[in-house]
């Protein structure tokens, strides 16, 4: 309760600001988030860090760090896609955007070999791979002229012939979803 007091007095304070953007290059172009995602492996902390190199485009891995923050103790899904921008509307300095993505989903249930793994791989594996589809909506409210906190929720699902066995998942296809907030400029 007292996260949505202090989250409705900051978004009042923002809203009366009425910052104008003014990115470096015209657009964002560098966000990174933090959140909880739910998938077959359960919930679990959620890392994100995504570039745009076009106003309408982005970049963006997304994960829970096992393997590079800390030991990897489970299975863990990650997530590297493009974002393409398909609506928006700004009131006042908040930015609403929604997005359509496309991209490859890895599932690991212990220490994997560096790359991806795609298809049957027969025996125990420990790593399976394949192509996601997503969607996502944002909220970007601008409190400078060249910074930005966001809210982000993606919806999706990935295709991983391994997935049963790598993850315990009831089938190759997982669904997911993600709610994460963050900064950028």
């Amino acid at each position: 309760m007292t996260i949505l007091l202090i989250s409705a007095a900051l978004a009042d304070g923002l809203a009366a600001q009425a910052v104008a953007p003014s990115p470096f290059f015209g657009h964002p172009v560098l966000e990174v988030r933090g959140g909880v995602s739910g998938d077959a492996t359960g919930a679990q902390a959620y890392l994100c860090g995504g570039l745009s190199p076009l106003a309408w485009l982005s970049v963006e891995g997304c994960g829970s760090g096992a393997g590079f923050l800390y030991p990897s103790n489970g299975p863990d899904l990650a997530h590297l896609r493009a974002r393409a921008r398909v609506a928006s509307l700004r009131r006042d300095n908040v930015d609403f955007e929604g997005f359509v993505g496309a991209g490859v989903a890895e599932a690991e249930r212990a220490k994997d070999a560096p790359g991806l793994v795609f298809g049957h791989q027969g025996g125990s594996p420990v790593e399976t791979a394949g192509p996601e589809a997503t969607v996502s909506a944002s909220a970007r409210a601008w409190l400078h002229p060249r910074a930005f906190v966001v809210l982000d929720v993606t919806g999706g699902a990935a295709w991983m012939v391994e997935a049963p066995a790598v993850l315990g998942a009831a089938s190759e296809v997982v669904p997911f979803i993600t709610l994460s907030a963050g900064a950028g400029f």
